[in-house]
């Protein structure tokens, strides 16, 4: 009988104290109310063999930390600066958790500006010219103070870049000013939190964006619109007779205007009297397809 009882009681313990460690997914120790500080690894999708750019220096990034299938309130909105490039390192107190499952949505300007404030998950108040940058992770475990999360960030803006292309014929040796109609959307256009878009808005080409120049391309960056009319464009191009040339043309819009995230690359071809718009390019804007040059 007493070794029954005693086979008994060991069994019933053991049972508890299995019971106890499934119910509660907890470790003994385990101390709800610690809170674990959380480190970043920034980084920019980019095109070299689907290798990964390093985020710039100084620049700020919002960070906004969500419960993992929690309501849709962010339980923490926190600043980090980039002191030193591939870098992340918070303004004040840093981002810190207890144990659990985390999304982590981060956005920047890619400048040492803060990028828009977001309500209800919706940000504003943007502005041509600004390379707006997004990073979403979802379902994050974090288990332990220190650990390290990922943030690839992706375009969020439209780009157009112009690439002059002489046959010859010309001797074309730079560009010296190039714009492009560029419509005033400022304060309208909206960015989703949740998936890094910015809605294209439906308007025409308007105002004249004036990009910045590298060799014989030109590069604009603005916000997303859909349009059926042509975008114009105007060039002054010096030529290698140390003459000026004027290029005056229109692009035509594709996929009916330009999508958040796209980059849109027009060959314009140049033959003496006759200005040819060539071998358009559309794809996901990523580093070092296109470059990152904005528009002033």
């Amino acid at each position: 009988i007493g070794t029954t009882i005693l086979l008994f009681c060991l069994f019933t313990m053991g049972c508890v104290k299995n019971e106890w460690i499934i119910e509660d997914n907890r470790v003994p120790g385990y101390d709800p109310n610690k809170r674990n500080i959380v480190y970043f690894n920034p980084r920019i999708e980019s095109n070299y063999t689907r290798a990964l750019t390093p985020f710039p220096q100084n620049c700020l990034a919002q960070i906004y930390t969500f419960n993992y299938n929690g309501n849709n309130e962010p339980i923490s909105t926190t600043t980090y600066e980039s002191l030193q490039v591939g870098t992340l390192s918070p303004v004040a107190k840093p981002i810190s958790v207890p144990v659990g499952s985390y999304n982590f949505y981060a956005v920047s300007s890619k400048q040492d500006s803060l990028p828009p404030t977001f309500t209800n998950n919706i940000g504003a108040n943007m502005i041509n010219g600004t390379d707006y940058l997004w990073c979403g992770m979802q379902d994050i475990n974090i288990v332990e103070n220190g650990s390290v999360v990922d943030l690839t960030f992706k375009h969020c803006a439209s780009q157009i870049v112009l690439s002059i292309v002489d046959n010859g014929s010309l001797g074309v040796e730079s560009i010296i000013y190039a714009g492009t109609g560029v419509p005033t959307l400022n304060g309208t256009a909206v960015w989703d939190l949740m998936t890094g878009e910015i809605a294209q808005m439906s308007t025409d080409p308007g105002d004249v964006g004036i990009g910045l120049i590298d060799g014989l391309t030109a590069k604009f960056i603005f916000l997303p619109y859909m349009t059926d009319k042509e975008n114009p464009v105007a060039a002054a191009i010096t030529l290698s007779d140390g003459n000026g040339y004027m290029l005056n043309t229109a692009i035509p819009p594709l996929e009916n205007g330009y999508r958040s995230g796209y980059s849109y690359h027009y060959n314009i071809l140049i033959e003496q009297d006759t200005i040819i718009v060539d071998d358009v390019v559309i794809a996901p804007w990523i580093e070092h397809q296109e470059g990152d040059i904005n528009v002033q």
